[in-house]
C-alpha cells in the first residue's frame, strides 16, 4: 500500500508540474498581451503591474519620438493628463492638515473677483466636482489665465453645488491655482517640494510655458502622425511623469510619508453622489480619485489624457494589486488593457483589443487615396476579418475634424459621410457632415445635413443657427 501511495504521489507531482508548465505566468500572460497589442500599433509607452504588493511585470515599447527613433522607456517623461488631479489633491490636503485652508471655505475667500452667485461654491465642491463651474474644450497653449477668465464670465452655475456630479476641469485649475495663492509658490515647485521629491519622484513636474522645452515624449495619432501639444492649465491636466515615478507614488500611497494617513483617507472616500458604472460597478468621486466597488472589491482608479496622450492608475487597496501606464498613442482601448490585465491577474481568459475602422482608413487613405480607403473598409465589413476592428463613432467624429483642420476638405467629406451612413440616427455626425459641406461652400448639401440633424435632436441649436444662416 506505500508503495502505490509513493507512486500516486509521484504520478500527481508529475501531472502538476506538467500543467503548471502549460499555463504561462501571468507575468508572461501580460508581456503576450501588452506585445500582441503594441505589435498592432495600439499602444506606444509603458505598462507596470503590482500584484499583492509585488511588482510582477514592468516594460515600455514603441518610441518616445519617432523621428529621432528614441525609444520608450519606463524612465520617459510623458504626459498623464487629468491623472494630475491626485497631485493637486494632495497639495490641497497638505495645505488643510498643516491649517493653511478650510475645506469648507467659499472659492471667493481666495479668488473676491469671482461672480457673486459663485460664494456658495467651497473647495470641497472642486475636489468632488459637484461644483457646477464652467466646462472647457481644451486647446493648445490653453493656461490657467484662459480658463479663469473662462470662469469670470459664466453667467451662471449649472447646478446648485452639491446637487450633482459634473467632471469638471475648471475645478482643478483653480484648485491649482488656490495652492500657488496659499503657499506663496509656483503649482511646480510647492508640489516638487512637498509631493514629488519625497514620494521618490525624481522626473515628474508640472508643466508651465517656462519649461515647456523639457524634454518629454512627443504624442501620435494611431496611423502615425503627431498629435502633440503642451497645455498649460495647471492642477487639471499639466503634470508630466514616469511609469518609475508613478510606482514610487504607489508605493508611498500605501505607506504615506508625506501625509497623515487620516488625511489620506479622505481622498479615497468617495462622495455621497454614486453613478451606476458597468465597468467599474458603484461609482463616485473622492479627491482627485474616482472610487467604486464592483463584486466586493474597492477600486481605486483615474485615467487622463489629451492630444496624443493617454494615462490609467488602478489601485485596488484591498488586494495590494496596481497597474498603470502611460502611452503617447491617442488609443480608445484603456477599458480594454484594463479588463484584459485584471483578467490574467483573476486568472481569466482576455482577449485582444479590436483595431480603430477609423485609424485604419486614414492610414490607408495616406497611401491609396480616401476614395479606395472607404471601398476596402465596405469590401471587409460583411466577413469574418471585420471582427477584428472597431468602429466609434465619436472617434470618427473627431478624427473627421483631424482632416478638416489639415486642409484634407474632400477626404473629411468623405470620412463624414461614411460615419453618417453607419449611424443614421446620429444627430451630431450629420451636424458635422454639415459643417463639412458648409466649409466647401456645398451650400445645399450643408443645409440637408443640418435639418437631418435637427429632426434627429430638435434641441441642437447649432443646426438651428447654420440653417437659419445658410438660408439667407
Amino acid at each position: 500500500m506505500r508503495k502505490i501511495l509513493i507512486i500516486l504521489t509521484a504520478v500527481a507531482g508529475i501531472g502538476l508540474s506538467a500543467l503548471a508548465q502549460k499555463i504561462p505566468s501571468k507575468s508572461k500572460q501580460i508581456n503576450t498581451f501588452i506585445s500582441t497589442i503594441s505589435r498592432n500599433g495600439q499602444f506606444s509607452g509603458g505598462l507596470l503591474v503590482v500584484e499583492k504588493g509585488r511588482l510582477i511585470y514592468k516594460k515600455a515599447f514603441g518610441y518616445a519620438n519617432r523621428q529621432t527613433k528614441e525609444l520608450f522607456t519606463t524612465e520617459t517623461p510623458c504626459y498623464i493628463g487629468s491623472v494630475s488631479k491626485q497631485f493637486t489633491a494632495m497639495g490641497i490636503m497638505l495645505l488643510q492638515e498643516c491649517g493653511k485652508l478650510d475645506y469648507t471655505q467659499s472659492i471667493r475667500t481666495y479668488f473676491p473677483q469671482l461672480p457673486e452667485f459663485m460664494q456658495p461654491v467651497t473647495i470641497l465642491h472642486l475636489l468632488h466636482h459637484t461644483s457646477g463651474l464652467a466646462l472647457f474644450g481644451d486647446f493648445p497653449d490653453m493656461n490657467e489665465k484662459d480658463v479663469f477668465n473662462i470662469l469670470l464670465k459664466q453667467p451662471s452655475l449649472h447646478f446648485a453645488p452639491g446637487e450633482k456630479f459634473e467632471y469638471c476641469n475648471a475645478g482643478y485649475t483653480l484648485l491649482g491655482m488656490l495652492i500657488e495663492k496659499v503657499s506663496g509658490e509656483t503649482l511646480n515647485d510647492f508640489l516638487t517640494q512637498h509631493v514629488f521629491i519625497p514620494s521618490g519622484m525624481k522626473n515628474t513636474y508640472v508643466n508651465s510655458a517656462s519649461l515647456r522645452n523639457k524634454k518629454r515624449a512627443v504624442g501620435y495619432y494611431l496611423f502615425g502622425d503627431e498629435y502633440n501639444y503642451d497645455t498649460f492649465i495647471g492642477g487639471a491636466a499639466s503634470v508630466v511623469s514616469t511609469i518609475d515615478d508613478l510606482y514610487q507614488w504607489d508605493k508611498m500611497l500605501y505607506a504615506p510619508s508625506i501625509i497623515s494617513k487620516k488625511t489620506l483617507d479622505r481622498a479615497f472616500q468617495a462622495d455621497k453622489l454614486k453613478n451606476d458604472d458597468e465597468m467599474y460597478g458603484k461609482k463616485a468621486y473622492g479627491f482627485g480619485w474616482f472610487v467604486s466597488e464592483k463584486n466586493g472589491k474597492k477600486i481605486i482608479q483615474h485615467d487622463g489624457g489629451f492630444g496624443g496622450f493617454r494615462s490609467y492608475i488602478e489601485r485596488q487597496p484591498e488586494q495590494y494589486n496596481t497597474i498603470l501606464f502611460i502611452s503617447n498613442v491617442r488609443h480608445s482601448i484603456t477599458g480594454e488593457l484594463r479588463e484584459g490585465i485584471n483578467n490574467i491577474l483573476e486568472g481569466k481568459p482576455y482577449r485582444i483589443p479590436k483595431n480603430s475602422w477609423a485609424n485604419k482608413i486614414i492610414e490607408e487613405s495616406n497611401t491609396l487615396g480616401m476614395t479606395q480607403a472607404i471601398a476596402n473598409y465596405k469590401q471587409i465589413k460583411d466577413t469574418k476579418d471585420n471582427n477584428r476592428f472597431y468602429f466609434s463613432e465619436s472617434e470618427f467624429n473627431s478624427l473627421g475634424y483631424y482632416l478638416l483642420n489639415n486642409k484634407r476638405l474632400k477626404d473629411a467629406i468623405q470620412f463624414f459621410t461614411l460615419n453618417a451612413e453607419e449611424h443614421p440616427k446620429s444627430s451630431n455626425a450629420f451636424d458635422s457632415l454639415g459643417e463639412a459641406h458648409m466649409i466647401a461652400g456645398n451650400k445645399e448639401s450643408a443645409i440637408s445635413n443640418y435639418k437631418i440633424s435637427l429632426q434627429l435632436n430638435p434641441l441642437n441649436d447649432n443646426a438651428k443657427q447654420m440653417i437659419e444662416k445658410l438660408s439667407k
